[in-house]
């Protein structure tokens, strides 16, 4: 009974207007929404009939923990009016809180916040935020994702630019499909940087939801509790902080020419370290030695360093020292990542193993075309002596299609019926029942015995299909 009658009290409220009077106080507040989506904006207009309050003044700080403000451009407001906009940071059902002005409190009211719908699928669009949940070290990174999980891949993720005078601050965007679920999986992320040591506050911009060009919903992250340690005072200001993986890599490696200049790329892999800091660190390390030289030019923004081998051989590049500060631990790590295997020759050298390599290339594609053509010449041998079998009428004609069958396979030409016998028997299986046709079709050819032509184009016919599966989907095609 209790339950009912708060229920239908929630209801008389929302049925009311959207605006609040406290019986004592002056202060009004007025909403453009009862209901309104997650994602898209409510405006709230404050309005006092207090002489001599600056309604400016009002702390709007109750409203921070349910919603973020953002200025609205209001041709209407002064001193006793005052109109922001609001974006719920989730669903449910919220209230504006009693807002304070001059000693005046205002009533709250009640709003209810749906959820967001992607305004051509109709479907729902799911939110969660992941935030950074442990103290970072200074120049340590860290993240702060946002997942959207609608039906539909085309769409676009954006956020405004966002400075902070201690923190680096980057967003980008990556896809990823859900599977089994047809839903994608669009995933923005802010990478945060602290540049110095102490606690902040941090309100991120919104995650804006772009359909057709049209930013449709803003999804605002949580307010963001950053808390930064020092680093120790012995760790230089060029050590990354956070561990990174660094790969070398070489382009024409393993094979080089000597005195010709190739490029060494330096990919460093990381989610919590510089990239271009972290290269250009290990650029210093790259000292020519008697048989490598390092040029001076080099990028770090890409990482690609030009060099020389200067003499034939086999080389190794020098050993780079990869060192930074591991924030699990609290220490300094340092490791060795693997150096690519360089084989230096001269140019006479690089051009006789490239004709070589042409040569070998050739034999190869040389036997190649032949296996073809032989199989070309074999296959259209076997055709050719099935359509004859299969339309002879008379013993000689049938001794012509085995003839041509010796003529596919490459067998002499002038065969006898038992010569023919024995070389299919020497290349494929011993059949009986082709054996007892040829002997057949040989008292048909020299003792003019009578004969059955139906009988034995079949019998031939299966005693050769039998053994070659070429020759089975020749038969059904023909026959």
């Amino acid at each position: 009974m209790v339950n009912r009658a708060l229920l239908y009290l929630l209801l008389v409220l929302l049925s009311l207007p959207c605006s609040a009077r406290q019986a004592n106080t002056d202060l009004e507040v007025n909403l453009s929404h009862k209901a309104q989506e997650y994602g898209k904006p409510i405006k709230l207009v404050l309005q006092t009939r207090l002489h001599g309050v600056d309604i400016r003044k009002i702390d709007l700080a109750p409203l921070e923990q349910d919603f973020v403000i953002e200025p609205e451009l209001d041709a209407t407001a002064g001193t006793d009016r005052l109109s922001v906009r609001l974006y719920a940071r989730h669903t449910g059902t919220l209230f504006i809180p009693s807002l304070k002005l001059a000693g005046q409190g205002s009533q709250p009211v009640p709003l209810i916040i749906t959820p967001a719908i992607d305004r051509k699928t109709g479907s729902e669009i799911q939110v969660q935020f992941t935030m950074i949940n442990t103290p970072l070290w200074v120049r340590e990174a860290g993240a702060v994702n946002v997942r959207i999980s609608t039906d539909s891949d085309i769409l676009a993720l954006e956020s405004e630019t966002f400075q902070h005078s201690a923190l680096t601050v980057s967003a980008y965007q990556e896809d990823r499909i859900i599977a089994g679920t047809g839903r994608v999986e669009h995933q923005y992320h802010w990478r945060i940087q602290p540049q110095s040591s102490g606690t902040y506050r941090v309100q991120l911009p919104a995650a804006k939801y772009i359909r057709d060009g049209v930013t449709t919903h803003r999804f605002h992250p949580p307010q963001l509790s950053l808390t930064v340690r020092p680093l120790p005072k012995y760790i230089p200001p060029t050590m990354p902080v956070g561990k990174f993986i660094t790969r070398l890599e070489i382009d024409k490696a393993p094979l080089l020419v000597t005195n010709s200049i190739a490029y060494l790329t330096i990919r460093t892999e990381s989610g919590t370290a510089y990239t271009k800091q972290n290269t250009a660190a290990l650029r210093n390390q790259l000292q020519s030695n008697a048989s490598i030289h390092f040029y001076a030019q080099g990028s770090s923004e890409t990482g690609r360093y030009p060099f020389t081998v200067k003499s034939s051989g086999i080389h190794r590049l020098p050993d780079l020292k990869v060192r930074f500060f591991d924030p699990a631990q609290g220490k300094i790590v340092s490791y060795y990542p693997d150096s690519p295997l360089l084989i230096a020759l001269p140019q006479w050298g690089y051009n006789a193993i490239y004709l070589l390599c042409v040569l070998i290339s050739g034999w190869l594609a040389q036997g190649l075309l032949q296996w073809i053509f032989r199989y070309y010449y074999r296959y259209t041998g076997y055709a050719k002596a099935v359509r004859q079998l299969a339309g002879a009428d008379k013993p000689e004609e049938c001794k012509m299609a085995l003839l041509t069958i010796a003529q596919a396979e490459s067998w002499p030409i002038n065969l006898t019926l038992q010569q023919w016998l024995q070389c299919w028997q020497q290349h494929h299986q011993t059949d009986s029942g082709l054996t007892l046709h040829i002997g057949y079709l040989q008292s048909c050819l020299y003792h003019r015995a009578i004969n059955d032509m139906t009988s034995l184009r079949r019998g031939l016919l299966e005693g050769i299909c039998r053994q070659i599966t070429v020759l089975r989907l020749l038969r059904r095609r023909i026959t």
